[in-house]
């Protein structure tokens, strides 16, 4: 039996971590066997990530490979994750501006910056500057 010598990061188990806390030396045969269980995933596509996804998700990410519209299922989740970044970064960018709205607001009020009017009383100054 051929034996390969391999270093993984693993760092979630006792088993998987030595004196430096994050590496293990792994023996794996050809039959890839391990001496860890939980770095199998991680050798076999050299640091990639396991995912489980429900059934309605994983048949949306097949069904978009299916349909061309991705080439692989690696390739939907990537895009997914994209999205999600860029939506994470748009929600923090917006809840940004409400902050310095409403820090603005409060310096109005501290300095006395403010309107008596009501919205009924806004909306119709609005209507007789704009409509006529």
């Amino acid at each position: 039996m051929a034996v390969v010598r391999v270093r993984v990061a693993c760092g979630s188990h006792d088993e998987c971590t030595d004196s430096n806390r994050y590496t293990s030396m792994l023996w794996l045969s050809l039959d890839n066997s391990l001496s860890s269980p939980c770095a199998l995933a991680r050798m076999a596509c050299n640091g990639c990530m396991r995912i489980e996804l429900p059934p309605e998700l994983e048949g949306l990410v097949e069904s978009k490979v299916a349909d061309g519209t991705y080439e692989t299922t690696h390739a939907v989740v990537r895009a997914a994750l994209i999205l999600l970044a860029e939506r994470e970064q748009a929600d923090s960018a917006r809840q940004e501006r409400l902050r310095e709205w409403a820090v603005a607001g409060f310096r109005d009020l501290d300095e006395g910056r403010i309107s008596t009017l009501s919205v009924d009383d806004i909306k119709r100054t609005a209507r007789e500057r704009f409509l006529k």
